[in-house]
């Protein structure tokens, strides 16, 4: 469907819908509600350096509009995650999209079965 000029449009149009930036230039942000957690101060700034951490890593401020509209066309996304075979203590240092052809031989690459 997305390749007819219309629902293509359509689509874009939605995509550009999802996304928003305030007045200070963010378009995601996380909030952390002080009613539900007990969190110190220490530990909230802690997690919205990790969710900055992995906005970058995904490279959402350039790349969310792709997305969206990629989400909306295949109805889902996959994503691989890089780390340092050397150095595992880094964690994830990055990802890699994964195209929807991929996702069968994937999920049966060890056993050959679903």
């Amino acid at each position: 469907m997305a390749l007819y000029p219309e629902c293509d449009f359509c689509l874009c149009e939605l995509a550009d819908d999802v996304i928003h930036e305030d007045e200070t230039g963010e378009f995601i942000h996380l909030r952390i509600s002080e009613e539900k957690t007990n969190l110190s101060d220490d530990r909230k700034k802690t997690i919205q350096n990790e969710f900055k951490r992995f906005m970058n890593l995904f490279n959402l401020r350039e790349d969310a509009f792709n997305l969206v509209k990629r989400f909306l066309v295949e109805g889902e996304i996959a994503f691989e995650n890089i780390i340092n075979a050397e150095k595992p203590e880094l964690g994830i240092i990055g990802v890699k999209y994964l195209p929807t052809e991929y996702y069968q031989s994937i999920l049966n690459s060890e056993n050959g079965k679903e």
